[in-house]
């Protein structure tokens, strides 16, 4: 509206009131940049990233699924290539979360930090045109404050929080190697229910081996399932039976424990492998 009507104003005398009649090189210039109008507020609040949460739980459950068909077919020992190869895909797929969480970070500041520089500047007015159009008042540039705040990020790494995939991609060459062992990350844990340096694939209510290990989010410990049901009864909640613990316990406290799944899926296996392979000897 302004920049027409500055035009037609100004050409006027000219005998030209519309810009057709104009030659390019006549027509009046522009500011570069402009302060956010209040009429584009909801439209720049309208830019985001794609939602990629879908594909990337579905990537997730592929990996997880991977993993469980891994454990239960089995693996050669002495040769780890699809070990090693799974692992480093799977880096590559957290790379690409790292990326995905930058980019919303860094569209959200972006137009925060653009919102913020408008405001601070005068509305454009027939008294100021000529000062934004000579660069006396600059407004901001929503592609510059973007490449500026993307700068930032990149140069500050996201650290994703670490989850359970992740932990068991982790875990991973240990547990093929010897299913029963204690992980790297868990030496400092004085609570894990170790026996001779070993983490034992029993439950300690049932003393069978685990079929449902759910994990308690307060201190740690792992039950089956059918057994820490049995023991909390009708009660809301009752002392952890792991000897020495003080925490109380409640069913809803309890959670998939996933490496403890895996463990024992690949000690079936692995014992299944050996009895396959031992030799039968006829009385």
């Amino acid at each position: 509206m302004i920049h027409t009507i500055y035009g037609t104003t100004r050409y006027a005398e000219a005998g030209k009131t519309n810009f057709h009649d104009m030659r390019e090189s006549e027509l009046p210039s522009a500011p570069t940049t402009v302060p956010l109008h209040r009429s584009l507020v909801q439209e720049l609040h309208s830019w985001k990233t794609r939602d990629l949460t879908a594909i990337f739980n579905e990537t997730r459950s592929q990996f997880s699924n991977t993993l469980n068909q891994l454990a239960e077919t089995g693996l050669d020992l002495h040769d780890t290539t699809s070990l090693e190869n799974l692992s480093e895909v799977f880096k590559d797929f957290r790379e690409l979360e790292t990326q995905q969480i930058v980019q919303q970070r860094s569209v959200n500041d972006a137009k925060m930090r653009y919102r913020t520089k408008s405001d601070e500047l005068p509305a454009v007015t027939w008294e100021n045109w000529d000062a934004y159009k000579a660069g006396d008042i600059r407004a901001p540039s929503i592609a510059e404050v973007f490449a500026e705040v993307q700068k930032e990020h990149h140069a500050s790494p996201v650290d994703l929080p670490s989850d359970t995939l992740a932990r068991l991609f982790r875990a991973l060459p240990h547990i093929f190697a010897d299913p029963t062992c204690i992980l790297p990350d868990d030496r400092a844990d004085d609570d894990l229910q170790i026996e001779g340096g070993q983490i034992e694939l029993t439950c300690p209510i049932t003393c069978m081996q685990f079929k449902r290990p759910m994990i308690s989010r307060k201190c740690g410990h792992v039950f089956d399932y059918d057994g820490i049901k049995q023991y909390l009864g009708d009660q809301p909640s009752k002392d952890c039976p792991q000897s020495g613990c003080i925490q109380k316990i409640s069913i809803r406290d309890l959670v998939r424990d996933e490496l403890m799944e895996l463990r024992c899926k690949v000690a079936a296996t692995r014992n299944k492998a050996v009895k396959a392979s031992t030799p039968l000897h006829t009385v």
